[in-house]
């Protein structure tokens, strides 16, 4: 009997499969560079989670915190942290691996991150993403937030929100 897919925490030794699977999925300027997502892996590891397999990276999701989901395009790019208070996690990737495409890795994952929002007790997450992903995220409990203008990338993104609902001020 196979055992059931487990989420956790990144850790370095994933960083090789991690860039496999971050160039298969993205290329030229939208892939993460190696040196970035070992940063990211040593700066963010709580909200750097990985979908494993029997030892086989399926797919990971990067946020990290952010003060509000109305920050500019490029402090979310540049800025990388993790905050015991803050009130979003912006969701920089959510990558899944070729072979584990369809079959509700994304969602796994995506899950998973709103329990670290719950147990953050953050207000939400917050992501841009392109018009062709947007019934994905709302099929996710995401809501369209508006346009999101960015200088990167191929320009205007749609700004999504989850809400925490038991987020309390």
């Amino acid at each position: 009997m196979e055992s059931p897919m487990r989420i956790r925490q990144v850790n370095l030794l994933d960083l090789e499969e991690i860039v496999r699977i971050e160039q298969a999925n993205f290329l030229g300027e939208e892939a993460t560079s190696p040196e970035k997502l070992k940063e990211q892996i040593e700066k963010i590891p709580n909200t750097f989670l990985i979908a494993d397999l029997n030892g086989e990276i399926a797919g990971y999701i990067i946020g990290s915190a952010v003060s509000s989901h109305h920050q500019s395009a490029d402090c979310l790019v540049k800025g990388m942290r993790n905050l015991d208070k803050s009130n979003f996690i912006f969701l920089q990737r959510l990558s899944i691996n070729p072979d584990f495409k369809g079959q509700g890795v994304g969602t796994l994952l995506l899950a998973a991150m709103k329990e670290v929002v719950v147990d953050l007790q953050n207000q939400g997450i917050y992501l841009a993403c392109k018009d062709h992903l947007l019934s994905y995220f709302v099929m996710n409990g995401f809501s369209d937030s508006g346009i999101f203008e960015t200088t990167y990338g191929d320009g205007a993104h749609i700004e999504m929100i989850w809400e925490n609902p038991y987020f309390k001020e």
